[in-house]
């Protein structure tokens, strides 16, 4: 389940998003992507574990590769999705410091009280309440220049094949070298790869909302050269072929499913 930020946090997150899975099977591994975004979990069930995971709710930067997660039964998940560039306008950290970091939420929030507090709510809907004035709380204390960067990738978002680091240059009255530094600063990564992942992420909504396509077409629709490319794409980045992905009925996001 969705939910939309207050517009007052919609220039940095994207929405929330909960997660309620009852495992049939006890302990499970659950494969997690790149999306294109950092983000905040939040754990009411059992608990995620896995390689690098900080304590059971932790703060995660742009993603750049997948791995695996696991649980010892039930998962109950709030998951705050940011912006691309959410996590530094909300710390000041460049991202360059924060891709593939996990920390601690009780680290991030300075406070070992964030998963009691949340924990005695009683809805998703007053988690999520408590959570904006913590996250309104946090980014007073910092006011960072987006500097153009959700105009980049709003323009990358909307195009139908990858652009050029040069025509989105020109587009952000840029030079190519301050774009590339902005980005990284920003998003913690360069245009190009974060490109990849904008396009593999374009590529399963496609799919999602047109399921009658095939993979060609949705190779082509998407801006890959061809089939071949598209599944090695795909493959590189989810550690998956399209086939094992779409054939998979626990999805528990686009991003994140039992393996």
């Amino acid at each position: 389940m969705q939910l939309p930020p207050s517009p007052a946090l919609a220039d940095l997150i994207r929405h929330y998003l909960v997660i309620e899975y009852a495992s049939l099977t006890g302990p499970g591994t659950y494969r997690f992507f790149p999306d294109g975004s950092p983000g905040i979990v939040f754990s009411f069930a059992e608990p995620l574990t896995g390689a690098a995971l900080p304590a059971s709710s932790f703060v995660y930067g742009q993603t750049s590769r997948h791995s695996d997660l696991a649980a010892v039964g039930n998962l109950g998940l709030l998951i705050v999705v940011f912006q691309p560039w959410g996590l530094y306008g909300l710390t000041g950290i460049p991202g360059t410091e924060t891709v593939d970091l996990r920390v601690g939420a009780n680290d991030f929030f300075r406070t070992d009280e964030i998963g009691e507090r949340l924990q005695e709510c009683s809805s998703w809907s007053d988690r999520i309440r408590l959570l904006e004035v913590l996250l309104t709380q946090r980014r007073k204390h910092v006011l960072p220049d987006l500097q153009g960067i959700p105009y980049v990738v709003s323009r990358m978002n909307a195009a139908d094949e990858p652009l050029s680091i040069r025509s989105l240059a020109e587009a952000s009255c840029l030079t190519e070298r301050t774009l590339e530094r902005r980005f990284h600063q920003l998003v913690g990564m360069s245009p190009k790869p974060f490109s990849r992942i904008l396009r593999l992420q374009k590529s399963l909504k496609m799919k999602r909302l047109q399921p009658h396509l095939s993979l060609m077409d949705v190779a082509c629709k998407a801006g890959y050269y061809d089939q071949a490319h598209y599944i090695r794409e795909f493959s590189d980045l989810t550690g998956l072929t399209p086939g094992q992905y779409l054939a998979n009925p626990g999805r528990l996001a686009a991003n994140l499913l039992p393996v």
